[in-house]
């Protein structure tokens, strides 16, 4: 970063940033990382299972929030107050930075103990990291994905389970590196060619293009002991063409 920024130069007539010519092998280094991290970190399989549940844990206590009688006799009476105020109204900076990590801890705590089975198993495999299983579904054929869907679904209604909560689908597109578009120069990185001119990083760095096409996910997640059941629907679905 500290070599990067050394490297930056303003140009003046077009007001923007652009690196010299020396920067370019850094700067393919960079790129690349970032696509890496998408694939190993972010996209991995394990956090997106944790951020699935989080979601749904976010999505179950506010629907029992919003159907309780009595907020008072909410099924999570533990629950921090702030967390609770935090699905009812607006926060201000101070309440929203109060919503911390030991915050948080602490709700996922309070949701574990709910009587609301479905709150309680999802909080529990957080805190005890049995996180959902995956199917990978990219790149498979539209009917292949619809019939796998339509048949797990209907087994996770079968063993009287919610299939809202314990079968979900997750995707995500994106791009790891767009090149220039009109309008849009504040999101491209320009650097200086080897006749001195500025020019988009694509245009002087061929290894980049193979970064312009978008990256595509689709994954289904269901809760761990339905896993060798879907594993084998799933099994069935690639079986017919």
């Amino acid at each position: 970063l500290d070599w990067l920024v050394e490297h930056l130069h303003v140009d003046s007539d077009n007001n923007r940033f652009y690196f010299d010519k020396k920067s370019i092998p850094a700067l393919e280094s960079y790129v690349f990382a970032r696509f890496h991290m998408y694939q190993s970190v972010y996209y991995h399989k394990a956090t997106r299972a944790a951020e699935v549940m989080l979601r749904l844990l976010f999505a179950r206590f506010k629907h029992l929030l919003e159907n309780a009688d009595d907020v008072n006799r909410l099924l999570v009476p533990d629950s921090p107050p702030l967390v609770q105020h935090a699905f009812q109204h607006s926060l201000s900076l101070h309440d929203y930075l109060g919503l911390d990590e030991p915050m948080m801890f602490t709700f996922f705590g309070a949701c574990a103990k709910s009587n609301d089975s479905i709150l309680s198993q999802i909080s529990r495999g957080l805190l005890e990291r049995r996180l959902f299983k995956a199917i990978d579904a990219t790149g498979f054929g539209s009917n292949q994905v619809a019939k796998f869907f339509r048949d797990a679904t209907r087994l996770v209604e079968d063993r009287g389970m919610d299939a809202d909560y314990s079968f979900v689908g997750d995707s995500a597109v994106d791009r790891p590196y767009k090149p220039y578009q009109p309008h849009q120069a504040e999101d491209q990185i320009f650097v200086e060619a080897a006749d001195g001119s500025i020019k988009e990083l694509t245009e002087v760095a061929e290894s980049i293009h193979s970064l312009t096409k978008k990256c595509e996910m689709l994954r289904y997640y269901c809760v761990p002991e339905l896993r060798s059941d879907i594993d084998g629907i799933w099994d069935q679905a690639l079986g017919e063409r």
